[in-house]
This record gives C-alpha cells, structure tokens and sequence, in this order.
C-alpha cells in the first residue's frame, strides 16, 4: 500500500500542475472570446490564491519531470540560484531530492516543499469552481440574443 500511496503522490503533483493548466487555457480564449476583461481577473484571483495555497507545486513538478537535471544539481529555478549563490550541485541535489508521501502528516513533500493533501484539494476544488465559473460565463454570452 506504501508503494502505492507514493505512486499517487506523484500523480497528485501531476494532477495539481495541469490544473494551472487549464487555467491558462481558459485565460488565453477568454480575449477571443470577446469576454469582459472582470472574468480573466476573477480567475487570476483564483490562480494567485491557488499558488499561495499550494507553494512550490510547480518546482515539484518540475523536479519529478526533469529528475535526472535535479539529481545532479542542474535544476532550474531554485536549484539554479542555489547553485548561482555558491552551493556546491551535490548539496543542492541533496536538499531537492526525496518525494514521498507521509501518512501521518498527510503531507506530500521534495526536498523543501510541502503539499498538504487536505489543503490541495480544497484549492483544486476552489481553482476548478473559477475555471467552470468562466466557461459559463462564456456560454451565457453566446447564447445571449444579441440586440440590435
């Protein structure tokens, strides 16, 4: 069961990021879409809050995608500066390395980032309310008998 908990952990990672996804999707066919500029807004809200609620969920995914550049130290972002700032790549590796799921935490963490699953799903739940919100906001304005 441990083996599989660690297996949806990263799946769970995945799942979180394509979520962000989905959100720029939904951002970049809202102009051509002719919707008001409020409904990009309120799901920039919903992407900020998401992100606050789940920091370091990109640099997650970026080291289990890109594990063998993290392995070594030669990671973007944050492994970067650290390196940039002296750090030997060894070092760094080291700090960024280790996903796993802690079950009496009920916390997903690498390295130094922490995911807590309840907090997770409350946040995709809250990102996918705003997604589904603008995507009826954009059949209500195309079914909406145009006046003239």
């Amino acid at each position: 069961l441990l083996g599989a908990q660690q297996i949806d952990a990263r799946n769970m990672v995945f799942a979180l990021v394509q979520l962000l996804a989905a959100e720029r999707l939904q951002q970049r066919a809202l102009p051509e879409l002719g919707m008001d500029a409020i409904v990009g807004q309120v799901l920039d809200r919903a992407r900020e809050q998401y992100l606050e609620a789940l920091p370091g969920i990109q640099d997650m995914r970026n080291a289990i995608t890109h594990f063998d550049e993290w392995a070594m130290g030669q990671g973007h972002g944050l492994q970067r500066r650290e390196v940039e700032a002296g750090a030997s790549r060894r070092d760094v590796a080291g700090h960024f390395w280790g996903l796993g799921y802690h079950a009496g935490e009920q916390v997903v963490r690498l390295g130094p980032f922490t995911i807590d699953v309840a907090s997770a799903e409350s946040a995709a739940r809250d990102l996918h309310m705003a997604i589904y919100a603008a995507a009826q906001a954009v059949d209500r304005q195309r079914h909406e008998p145009s006046s003239g």
